[in-house]
């Protein structure tokens, strides 16, 4: 028998496959991508579904000898969608809106006059970023808002697909600006404040419990056996945090995906007003009854995917071993190039979205490998900043454990221990989602006490990167000062150009 963790995100889903000792037996994935639709980054919930269920049947088939038993799922957060009566879509998932509903959004915002306590409620910034912004304006000026009558985010709609009751963990529910964090239950003051029915929404229930049986038609159509489990899944942030062992809050994880993202856990939200104060959302971790914050920046991986493309849009972008080649060719590290990596929006602490990228200092003697070097540097420099804030309110970070695509990185993780000045851990699964699942489902299957135990057992470092200024001396110090500025010296002028229309 085994256990399988699947991890759906932005640009496919991947799944792994651990036996009842908690090897690895079978690790695959399918690729989908996103479609921008009016200006919206959105995610087409067929292409999802069909790739989820291409996924299963392979992981089924190369498995015969260890059939899968229980299975458990980590989600992107902030996708969301309107449905009918019927529960068929009305939309794709819309993952980042366009201007005109954050503008909306921005307006309804300035009119609600009693939301002073309601961050303390829902852990949640009043962002046009998260899941609030794209409902409201589903429900109340889309083409379709007459029709409107469920919204979901990927885990429901999946279990929907799946045939089981749909229903949401408490770590997605909290993503909606919806949910009381503290009784963990829909809020009716913040349903009221926002003009939204909580009967739109699916039930909610803990990470890791059991939310249902695949029907025997479902497991004969994925090549599973009878009898499969489903269990409740998570944030895939704070899933990745827990598979890179964040069961304390001096631990923090830092996931390097298309985004980049920082998870540290806490055990109540009580003095809190630094992370209000810097758009930090709060919501249940997955573990030990802990709290997490999320700090963020949207271009991480995406952003050296956009270098790439377009400054090595030859044969050379097309090597499988690109990154590492460059990196490998790279003879110096020090420059005067600064780029502010808000290609896709600021993440916080302003969760900006009319903010944008911006490269400063280009010379004629300025190179590629310059410009990439920066681009590692500056998204080491947003967080840190991040960073600082947490410190604040939660005590010194004593590591950071990282996981994702550019954790494969040594140069990146060097500096980023430089910048941090503090030791980089590089986990050795680097699929956290998929991991988390799988350690939630040997919980289930009574392997574990608990989910902290099984993550202590489990999640393996594969190699530290200690901070050292040998090379670089007082250089990121003093880039770094430099680099806190840029925004704001430039938020006004970004912001004039976001709201500009030059093809009229």
């Amino acid at each position: 028998m085994s256990y399988l963790g699947i991890d759906i995100g932005q640009s496919g889903c991947k799944g792994q496959a651990y036996d009842l000792t908690g090897k690895l037996i079978v690790s695959t994935a399918k690729n989908y991508s996103y479609e921008i639709v009016s200006g919206c980054i959105e995610l087409n919930p067929v292409k999802i579904w069909n790739s989820l269920q291409a996924l299963i049947y392979d992981i089924a088939s190369m498995t015969k000898k260890d059939p899968v038993k229980i299975i458990c799922l980590s989600f992107l957060g902030s996708a969301i969608m309107a449905l009918d009566e019927k529960n068929s879509p009305l939309s794709n998932l819309i993952v980042k809106g366009n201007n005109d509903i954050c503008n909306y959004f921005d307006g309804r915002i300035k009119r609600i006059k009693n939301s002073q306590n309601l961050y303390s409620i829902n852990g949640m910034p009043l962002k046009a970023v998260y899941p609030l912004s794209k409902a409201l304006w589903m429900l109340f000026k889309s083409p379709n808002k007459d029709k409107v009558k469920k919204f979901m985010l990927i885990e429901d709609y999946i279990l929907l697909k799946l045939g089981i009751k749909p229903a949401l963990n408490y770590s997605l529910a909290s993503l909606t600006g919806l949910f009381d964090i503290n009784t963990k239950e829909w809020s009716k003051e913040a349903s009221s404040i926002f003009g939204i029915d909580l009967s739109f929404f699916s039930n909610t229930t803990a990470t890791g419990s059991f939310a249902g049986v695949l029907p025997e038609s479902m497991c004969s159509i994925m090549g599973l056996k009878k009898g499969v489990k489903v269990l409740m899944g998570g944030f895939d942030q704070y899933m990745s945090a827990l598979a890179s062992g964040v069961v304390r809050g001096n631990i923090s994880s830092n996931s390097m995906g298309s985004a980049d993202c920082i998870t540290n856990v806490f055990e109540k939200p009580g003095s809190i007003e630094n992370f209000k104060k810097s758009n930090f959302q709060i919501g249940p971790y997955p573990a030990g009854g802990l709290y997490a914050t999320l700090c963020y920046i949207n271009s991480g991986g995406s952003l050296l995917e956009f270098f790439k493309n377009t400054f090595y849009s030859g044969k050379d972008g097309q090597t499988k071993d690109f990154y590492f080649n460059l990196e490998t060719g790279i003879k110096k590290i020090k420059n005067k190039i600064f780029v502010l990596p808000h290609f896709l929006g600021s993440g916080t602490p302003w969760l900006d979205d009319y903010s944008a990228g911006m490269i400063y200092g280009l010379r004629f003697e300025s190179t590629r490998e310059d410009i990439f070097i920066s681009i590692l540097e500056s998204n080491c420099f947003e967080l840190k900043m991040n960073l600082e804030i947490i410190e604040k309110t939660l005590g010194n970070i004593s590591e950071l454990r990282v996981s994702g695509g550019g954790a494969k990185s040594d140069l990146w993780l060097k500096i980023r221990s430089n910048i941090f000045g503090i030791p980089v851990k590089r986990v050795k699964n680097q699929e956290g989602g998929c991991l988390a699942g799988a350690l939630f489902a040997m919980v289930e299957d009574k392997k574990y006490g608990n989910i902290s135990e099984a993550a202590n057992d489990l999640v393996r470092i594969d190699k530290i990167f200690y901070p050292s200024n040998k090379e670089t001396g007082h250089y990121y110090p003093e880039k770094y000062s430099i680099y806190k500025k840029l925004y704001k010296k430039n938020k006004q002028i970004l912001n004039e150009i976001a709201r500009k229309d030059f093809t009229v």
